[in-house]
């Protein structure tokens, strides 16, 4: 379980990282969220979908249709895909809310094996300031988080329009079939009838493009039984979904 700590001189003046070298870190990440930036190149490299959390809509990569495993991650640490999400990029580095305030912090995983003496970046520089490495890390997230507010502006519309819907999806493992609950798509045929003013009222809050890749992502749904015989024990699934009634989706 991630250690986090915000970065301070106090705790970090005479403390050292280093870049993650592969991603094994969400070997057990099943999904993570995104934001509608990254979602064009998030699209055409693996499904993305909604999940319900704390009564809201968020907007996710799927990696695995079972919880603790992430297919995209391989056996030697490598991300088996050409885009990896944002929200792993910056690891260990993440930016977490201080209690009872919208102030966001820089904090860092110290369990992460990336912190300690003897790694090679420092926190601060001479002066004290953040050194530059780290100074570029929390712009990012910071960018990240900013984008995050209109991604959660754009789902919340498309949720109040009625086009998240239930992603049917069964597994079958050996004899095994579940139902893959907690998992939400935009349902096509709704978007495809929306009135006027609701459509319009989407395309302000630039809801639009993301109900349009997720559909579009949809079809790597196929991807996750191949990828799973690079993970044994890990079950190959034998997917049966509902995508809707345009067959483009099908496979």
């Amino acid at each position: 379980m991630a250690r986090l700590a915000p970065v301070s001189k106090h705790r970090h003046a005479g403390t050292y990282w280093q870049r993650f070298t592969d991603v094994s870190f969400a070997a057990q990440t099943s999904m993570a969220p995104l934001v509608a930036r990254e979602l064009p190149m998030a699209a055409l490299n693996f499904p993305t979908a909604f999940a319900l959390e704390e009564g809201r809509y968020s907007l996710v990569g799927l990696f695995s249709l079972f919880p603790g495993h992430n297919l995209f991650v391989g056996p030697d640490g490598k991300w088996l895909a050409d885009y990896l999400p944002a929200v792993f990029r910056c690891h260990p580095f993440s930016l977490a809310r201080q209690e009872d305030s919208d102030h966001m912090v820089l904090c860092v995983d110290e369990d992460s094996g990336l912190v300690g003496e003897d790694k090679k970046e420092r926190f601060f520089d001479p002066v004290g300031e953040l050194d530059k490495s780290v100074k570029d890390i929390l712009e990012f997230l910071q960018q990240l988080e900013q984008n995050r507010h209109g991604t959660r502006v754009a789902v919340a519309a498309l949720a109040d329009a009625g086009l998240v819907v239930p992603w049917e999806i069964k597994a079958k493992a050996g004899e095994q079939e579940k139902t893959v609950e907690g998992i939400f798509r935009i349902d096509e045929e709704k978007l495809n009838k929306l009135d006027d003013d609701t459509f319009l009222g989407l395309r302000r809050v630039h809801a639009l493009p993301v109900a349009y890749a997720q559909l579009l992502s949809m079809g790597h749904l196929k991807k996750f039984s191949k990828l799973a015989r690079l993970h044994e024990p890990v079950p190959a699934p034998d997917i049966e979904t509902l995508f809707g009634d345009d067959d483009i989706f099908r496979f």
